[in-house]
């Protein structure tokens, strides 16, 4: 009974598998490719809490902070934000 069972649970395994990948399958070239449009920005502020009306009024606008990349060069320091909303 046992070599009859185990080749049959082989199979429908088999077949489970090749179904789910088919249906991951459909289901990604299904999906709708989200566009997104960029900003970048240096916003000026002495101290982070003079940061945050400026930053407050670009998240109203949609724009979602995803990045900060602080940049000194010739002895002067740059705060890059990186921003992204959908198009």
């Amino acid at each position: 009974m046992k070599r009859r069972l185990l080749p049959a649970l082989v199979v429908a395994l088999f077949f489970c598998l090749l179904g789910w990948r088919a249906y991951a399958q459909g289901q990604r070239s299904n999906s709708v490719r989200q566009i997104w449009e960029y900003r970048v920005s240096t916003i000026s502020g002495t101290s982070a809490q003079q940061t945050v009306p400026q930053m407050n009024q670009l998240g109203a606008d949609g724009w979602e902070l995803v990045n900060v990349v602080i940049d000194s060069t010739a002895g002067q320091v740059y705060y890059l934000y990186y921003f992204k909303r959908p198009k």
